[in-house]
Order: structure tokens, then C-alpha cells, then sequence
């Protein structure tokens, strides 16, 4: 991540209007920030590797369906991993805020509209008709969730998901589930990073409000879209914006979504004291698996050799001579120097 900084004094009067402009919750007029301010630009590279916080249970059953198919010589082997119905997870504003915004950001814009250009349609583009609307009024579903961190060694991951920091980051490739050699069988199956910024988001929608609203009229008395919407792009949308509280995770997002027919025969249920939060199954290809991190307060030793044992057991070559084997899985520790005492 590259950073450059630059100063107040350092741009003209022009580029100062342009960014009062285009963000004008952060440098408007009523921001609060003076001319005196210091504008810090992060050039982010793509991250290779992303990185899921979980226990060592969770990581032994998905190397044990591995081996399983390797025994029964199956020509479909996978990494599995479950993504969780988006209105189960811990940020209960989770496909709300985003929402909640943009219906916002319709009824500011309808109030700025002479009576002319005022169609009164933003109290019906409410947060309840684009739940509806991204769904297809119940006939798909809001989109599943994997989670991943772009951070693999941070302490409140690991006490937050990596089982009481004795567990493990699960180091998974970033392919491209465009590209050929994946897209049919991956359909639909995106990486979005989440944001955290809700000023950012706000002048987005804000800006964003005019053409969405224009899209938006009547027919008869109903209230009708021109053209037909892709309820995929908004699900995602919709899924990128997360509380603040939550920036330390750098999360980045397995993301898909179901028709109701899919989702049928493809939903589970995982009791959770005493919730039964529903989830789908993602089949990655094997060699998705790159590396595992072993959480700080894990039995160090013991547990890499019960790792290298199961890794080798499924078939992943754990020999650092043979990094460049498809199937090499690099094992590594912690570097945060804590413990529970």
C-alpha cells in the first residue's frame, strides 16, 4: 500500500472547489475543516492472499472432506466453505445501512426539484421497497456471505473469530471467478471490499440520487423502473458498507446470491445458541488453499505437527522445497506476543 500526503497549501483554489464538490460531507462548507488540512492518498494493491478467521475444528472437517474424496478418487474435489444468510451476521445493520442511505439520498434530491420535476415517488423508494426490489419480491434471496480479513495476524481477529486466539487464518488465493477457467462454474460468485466510510458512501449515493431517481415514474398509479434492474450489481451494492466499529476486520467478501429454486435445494441450517442461522456451502477448487496461520495462544508445536499430519493426510504438500507444487500449503505462527494468564 502506497501512501502520498499532501497538504492544504499544496492545492489550488480549483482542486479545493473540486473536492468540496465531490465530497461535501468532508470538505463542504459545513464539514467544520478549515483550509489547513492534510489529504493522505493510499494507493491499495489487490491482496493475493485473503485470510478466514476460524478454529482448528472448522479447518479439520473441511480438510476431512477433502481426504474423503481423495479416497473415493472423485474428479470433483473441493475446498469447502460456508456462506452465512447476510441477515445472520454480527453487524445487525448488515444490508440495511446502505439501503437506508440511497432511500435518503432519493427524498434530499426530491426536495431540491421544483414542482415541475417533482414526481413524489421518494417516500415509496423507502428501505422496505429496495429490500423488495433487490429480492424480486421474495423470489431470490439476499445475497450469502464469506468473510475474510486482509489482515493475517490481527488480535482482535483472532479473539473475535479465531477461537479465542487458539485457532487458525486460512489463507485462500483471490482468483478471479471471471475468468474462463471458472466463470461457468462459479457463477454469480464475486470479491467485494467492504467500506467503512460512511461520509464517502453518502456523497456517492448523493451524487449517484439524480440518475437513480430519474430511472423511477409512474405507470397508471404504480409506481414503475425503466428497463429491467440487476438486482445481482445492487445485492452487492447493498453489502459493501459496514459500521465503522468494524474497520479493523478489512474485510473482504465471498458474495452470492440465490434464486428461490437454488436456494431450496441448496440451503443448511447451523444451530447457534439457539438460532438456526442458515448458510450455503461454496465448492472451491482444492488448491484455493495457500497457507494457515496458527493463532498466538495455540499449542505451538503439538498443533503444527497434528496440521502438517491432516494437510498431508488431504493431500496438500506442506515441503517448503516444494513451494511451487500447486497443492503446497505454507504453515506459519502468530508474531503478536500474547497469551491468556
Amino acid at each position: 500500500m502506497k501512501k502520498v500526503q499532501i497538504y492544504s497549501s499544496q492545492l489550488t483554489s480549483t482542486q479545493k472547489e473540486n473536492l468540496s464538490n465531490v465530497f461535501p460531507s468532508i470538505f463542504g462548507e459545513s464539514s467544520g475543516i478549515d483550509n489547513n488540512f492534510k489529504l493522505t492518498i493510499e494507493k491499495n494493491k489487490l491482496p493475493n492472499i485473503l485470510y478466514h478467521y476460524t478454529s482448528m475444528n472448522t479447518l479439520q472437517s473441511i480438510l476431512e472432506l477433502i481426504h474423503n474424496d481423495e479416497k473415493s478418487r472423485s474428479d470433483n474435489i473441493c475446498f469447502v466453505l460456508r456462506g452465512t444468510h447476510i441477515e445472520f451476521l454480527n453487524d445487525v445493520k448488515e444490508f440495511k445501512l446502505t439501503i437506508e442511505l440511497l432511500a435518503e439520498a432519493l427524498q434530499k434530491h426530491e426536495n431540491s426539484l421544483p414542482k415541475s420535476k417533482n414526481k413524489n415517488i421518494a417516500k415509496k423508494l423507502n428501505p422496505d421497497y429496495w429490500r423488495n426490489f433487490t429480492t424480486l419480491s421474495g423470489n431470490s434471496t439476499p445475497p450469502f456471505i464469506t468473510s475474510f480479513s486482509e489482515n493475517p495476524d490481527s488480535l482482535p481477529m483472532w479473539n473475535m473469530y479465531g477461537h479465542g486466539c487458539k485457532g487458525v487464518a486460512i489463507g485462500i488465493e483471490r482468483i478471479n471467478f471471471t475468468d474462463s477457467a471458472y466463470a461457468s462454474k462459479f457463477e454469480n460468485l464475486t470479491w467485494v471490499k467492504c467500506a467503512y466510510n460512511l461520509k464517502l458512501v453518502k456523497d456517492i449515493l448523493n451524487k449517484s440520487a439524480k440518475d437513480i431517481y430519474e430511472m423511477f415514474g409512474f405507470n397508471g398509479s404504480r409506481l414503475a423502473f425503466k428497463g429491467f434492474p440487476n438486482t445481482t450489481i445492487l445485492s452487492i451494492w447493498f453489502s459493501l458498507l459496514k459500521n465503522s466499529a468494524f474497520e479493523y476486520e478489512q474485510e473482504w467478501r465471498l458474495v452470492k446470491k440465490y434464486s428461490k429454486n437454488e436456494i431450496e435445494k441448496k440451503i443448511k441450517f447451523q444451530k447457534k445458541e439457539g438460532l438456526l442461522k442458515p448458510f450455503v456451502e461454496h465448492f472451491l477448487p482444492k488448491t484455493i488453499l495457500k497457507e494457515v496461520i496458527l493463532g498466538p495462544c495455540a499449542e505451538r508445536e503439538i498443533s503444527k505437527k497434528s496440521l502438517e499430519l491432516s494437510l498431508e493426510r488431504a493431500g496438500y504438500s506442506i515441503n517448503p522445497n516444494e513451494s511451487r507444487n500447486k497443492n503446497f500449503v505454507k504453515i506459519d505462527f502468530s508474531k503478536i506476543p500474547f497469551r491468556r494468564i
